[in-house]
Formats: C-alpha cells, sequence, structure tokens
C-alpha cells in the first residue's frame, strides 16, 4: 500500500507541477507582450522583464488551486484511462485512502502557496509596482492611480511609495473650515527623515477670492500624522498585503468607522486560500471517481477547466458584491469554497 501511495503521489506532483509551469509560462509570456506595448521614459523592455519576473510569486500564488484541480484531474484521470485505478481499487485500496494519499502532496503545496501569498508577495510586489511607476515617471498619466486619504483639512493623494520611505507623486489640497480650496501643493518626491516628510520639487498654488498665485519651492516641510508604515498598507493593493497587517488595518479602520470591507474580504481570501485548495482537489478526485471508465480524458480536462472558470469567476463576482452591497467579507470568500466542497462530497456520496 505504501509502495501504491508514494507511485500516486509522485504521479500527481508531476502532473501539478507541470500544469502550474504551464499556466504560468503562458500568463507571464502574454503579460510580457502587453507591458512591450506600454514602454514610455525610463521604462522599457529590459525594465519591462524585471518586472513581469518580480510578478512571478504572485502569479504562482493566485493559480496553485487551479492547477492542483487540473493537475489532478489530469493525473487522475490518466490511470483510470489505464485501468491503473480500477486495479488499485480491486486491491482493496479504498476512495478515501487514494484521496489521502493524494492530499498529502497537495497539502504541502497550500502551505507553500500561503508563505507565498504571506511573506514573498508582500516584500517583492509592491516594490515591483513602485519601480514601474517610477520608471514610467510621467505622473500625469498614472495620477488617478495610487491612493487618497484625508488628514484633517487636508486631502492627500499619493501615486507610490519606495523601499526606502520615498513618496512619489504627491499632492495635497487644503480646504478651509467651509470646505472651499485654499490651496494646492504638488510635489515630485517626499522624503521621511528623522520624523518628518519633507517634499521635493513644489509647485504650489495659493486661492483666494482676488487672484490665484503660484509658487516654486525645492524643498518644503509636510506636517502630517501619516508615517511610511501606515502609508505602505494604504497605497498597497490589498491583495498584496500579509494577513496580520490586513487583520490589523482593518480593525483600525473599524475602529474609526471607516470603510474596511475590501481589507476583511483580502483577509478572508488569504486565511481560506488552502481550504480552497483542498475543495477542488476532493471534487477533482470525485469526479474521476464517478466515472473510471466512461470518460475521455479530454473531456476530464475540458470539465476541469470548466468548473475551475466558474470557481474563479464567481470570487470575481462575489469580490465586488460584497463591497457594493453589503454581503459579508466572509461569506463572500467562503461561499465558492462551500459550493464546491457541497458539490463534491454530493458526488463523494454517490461514488
Amino acid at each position: 500500500m505504501k509502495r501504491i501511495s508514494r507511485y500516486l503521489q509522485k504521479f500527481v506532483w508531476q502532473a501539478i507541477g507541470f500544469v502550474l509551469l504551464l499556466i504560468i509560462g503562458l500568463d507571464v509570456l502574454f503579460s510580457l507582450v502587453d507591458e512591450l506595448q506600454d514602454l514610455e521614459n525610463d521604462y522599457q523592455a529590459l525594465q519591462a522583464l524585471q518586472y513581469v519576473i518580480a510578478t512571478i510569486p504572485k502569479r504562482i500564488y493566485e493559480f496553485i488551486p487551479y492547477a492542483v484541480l487540473l493537475g489532478a484531474t489530469f493525473a487522475l484521470g490518466r490511470l483510470a484511462n489505464q485501468q491503473e485505478l480500477v486495479v488499485m481499487r480491486a486491491s482493496g485500496l479504498s476512495v478515501f485512502a487514494i484521496l489521502g494519499a493524494v492530499l498529502k502532496p497537495v497539502a504541502i503545496l497550500a502551505v507553500v502557496g500561503f508563505l507565498l501569498g504571506d511573506w514573498v508577495v508582500p516584500a517583492v510586489q509592491p516594490h515591483a509596482e513602485t519601480t514601474r511607476l517610477i520608471a514610467k515617471g510621467d505622473w500625469a498619466k498614472i495620477s488617478t492611480r495610487g491612493h487618497w486619504h484625508r488628514d484633517q483639512n487636508q486631502f492627500v493623494h499619493v501615486n507610490a511609495i519606495g523601499a526606502q520611505n520615498e513618496l512619489y507623486g504627491v499632492t495635497l489640497y487644503k480646504l478651509n473650515e467651509n470646505n472651499q480650496l485654499v490651496s494646492a501643493r504638488q510635489a515630485k518626491k517626499a522624503t521621511y527623515q528623522s520624523g518628518k516628510w519633507q517634499l521635493d520639487s513644489v509647485v504650489v498654488t495659493e486661492i483666494s477670492r482676488q487672484k490665484t498665485s503660484v509658487f516654486l519651492h525645492d524643498h518644503e516641510s509636510w506636517e502630517t500624522s501619516l508615517d511610511p508604515d501606515l502609508l505602505k498598507i494604504l497605497l498597497a493593493d490589498p491583495s498584496n498585503l500579509p494577513s496580520f497587517q490586513l487583520w490589523q488595518y482593518q480593525q483600525f479602520l473599524t475602529q474609526q468607522d471607516l470603510q474596511s470591507s475590501a481589507y476583511t474580504l483580502a483577509f478572508w481570501h488569504k486565511l481560506f486560500q488552502p481550504l480552497a485548495i483542498m475543495s477542488l482537489l476532493l471534487l477533482a478526485v470525485t469526479m474521476v471517481f464517478g466515472s473510471v471508465r466512461s470518460v475521455t480524458m479530454g473531456a476530464r480536462v475540458f470539465f476541469g477547466v470548466l468548473i475551475g472558470l466558474s470557481f474563479k469567476y464567481l470570487q470575481d463576482l462575489l469580490a465586488p458584491a460584497s463591497l457594493v452591497f453589503g454581503l459579508s467579507p466572509i461569506v463572500s470568500a467562503l461561499l465558492p469554497i462551500a459550493l464546491v466542497a457541497l458539490l463534491a462530497f454530493w458526488k463523494l456520496k454517490r461514488v
């Protein structure tokens, strides 16, 4: 039995690795083609290649569940078509024993995926995004990106944050007690030193009823309660943050009576990803045992792709629905997984 288990594990490992490599390779190729069509300023072919390579950890993290589904379907489907699963069942190996043997390598992969999403991606992805924006350098074209934040009577917009506590593309809008715009400051760069921010290459626009005046300053001090650590969380895509920062920041937003759904949803998605991987694996196993000899390999792979796409589209649909319609983030993150698990258990009961 141990020899059969090792044989199954090796076969599943190889199939999942092949599918993951194929998916990542195609995604990287298409992404590189897209980036090469958007070259400007210092962002040229070499920088585009470096950016795409730096995003590979996030791509691996996102595609692991689908690679597990397709890889397990392919591996077990091939064994079924070659009558090997029939022989295993005839020798006394139960469906649960086969599932347990397949579960071990996938469990390791689920842990690796969680570590990638919680440690590697937060360290690499934001830096890659910032480097890309800085290389492009035309802040006017990317002014819709970045993050808005209110700091007392100021509205702050920042395009990107660097690795050494620098901000790029900083715009400050100051309002009076009547919520009227009185001044605007645009700085190419801001540096955090000795507990204070210093703006560089500042264009100041003073607005009054009589006239509007424009001034240029090489340097200017910026008094604010925002520190670099908080800004890193504000400017990062929630999916690129580690789970402990997502939890801490959504608690902070809740205490401030601010909207925290996006960070709560990202937290539960990260926490439930290993569960999603296991539910997709269970469905792959039950799909194969539901029809050991009567379904071709092509049909099994087709249904695997169809289920994977349906799972992804359902996740993508529920994410904005939870933000727009007030659906609980934990329900939004758990519902696709629960549906897959219920379908898998129903098919397992039939087997």
